[in-house]
């Protein structure tokens, strides 16, 4: 059921993804891993456990500049489990996140700002667990495929001062949605409802360079307050730091950070460091008609 998911997902998006006029160049890039990781958690409520662990992942980024509109698409698909002692099989890492934006092009009104819209959905594939620290309990399900999952829809300007770093802020909307209803009061959704939604403002900065030969840095910091909790945002921080060895042979280390007082009102962290093997799954350049 959860492979079912998984590839309707990739079925559904990757053809809105590289759809386009005649003559257009899309910019595209896949990328699929397999590796040994070692995860640490802390305060992290959709689940996990401290450990070494085996994962897969999937990358995508689709990328097309217009006459008109520049569009990007990017696309991260990662699980993995752990088996420690007598213990069963555990989920150690497990994510679901999609990122689309539409912008006007090089030759925006607003000089140096270009309108945008941004579209963001993060959530995961499996049931996550709740762990009794005395093993005398059994677990409790605390998240779960769409439960919950966290959509932003943001409205704004964006602008590039260099070419490695974009920064965008606009009007936002965030929904909240939670399909599995036992878990509804824990995200602070309404029992008769699937889905909370706020208004307000966000912000997002992001960093993509190579300071090294061979290192590829990516960050991404994403705010929202939503306009009834003025004062208080929510956030998600993301550091992505790859060292590749050789064609298959790749580190990665990468630290995640966010803060959801829908969730709880503590920082959420968890750090991966990995080695493993990586493969293309698409060609980086390719002209889609």
């Amino acid at each position: 059921m959860r492979h079912s998911r998984l590839i309707g997902l990739i079925a559904l998006l990757l053809p809105l993804s590289v759809h386009g006029q005649t003559g257009d160049v899309w910019q595209k890039e896949a990328s699929g891993r397999i590796s040994f990781t070692q995860v640490g958690f802390y305060r992290w409520h959709e689940g996990g456990i401290s450990s070494l662990a085996l994962s897969a992942g999937i990358s995508a980024a689709f990328e097309r500049a217009g006459q008109t509109i520049e569009q990007s698409h990017a696309l991260r698909f990662t699980y993995g489990v752990v088996k420690q002692n007598e213990l069963g099989l555990r989920k150690a890492e497990d994510l679901i996140h999609l990122r689309s934006s539409f912008s006007i092009g090089r030759e925006s009104f607003l000089g140096a700002f270009n309108p945008v819209l941004t579209i963001d959905i993060r959530s995961q594939f499996a049931q996550g667990y709740k762990y009794d620290s005395k093993g005398d309990e059994p677990p409790v399900v605390i998240s779960d495929f769409l439960s919950p999952a966290a959509m932003i829809e943001s409205l704004g300007l964006n602008r590039e001062p260099a070419p490695w770093i974009t920064i965008q802020g606009g009007l936002a909307s965030k929904q909240t949605l939670v399909l599995r209803s036992q878990l509804r009061n824990r995200y602070k959704v309404r029992q008769t409802r699937s889905m909370r939604t706020e208004v307000g403002v966000s912000a997002m900065i992001e960093i993509d360079a190579e300071p090294f030969s061979n290192v590829h840095l990516a960050h991404s910091l994403t705010l929202f307050s939503a306009f009834m909790a003025a004062g208080k945002p929510d956030f998600v921080s993301e550091i992505l730091v790859t060292l590749r060895i050789n064609r298959w042979l790749q580190v990665n280390a990468e630290y995640t950070a966010q803060l959801d007082r829908d969730v709880s009102n503590a920082i959420q962290m968890k750090e991966i460091v990995s080695l493993g093997l990586t493969f293309n799954l698409l060609p980086q350049r390719s002209d889609a008609g």
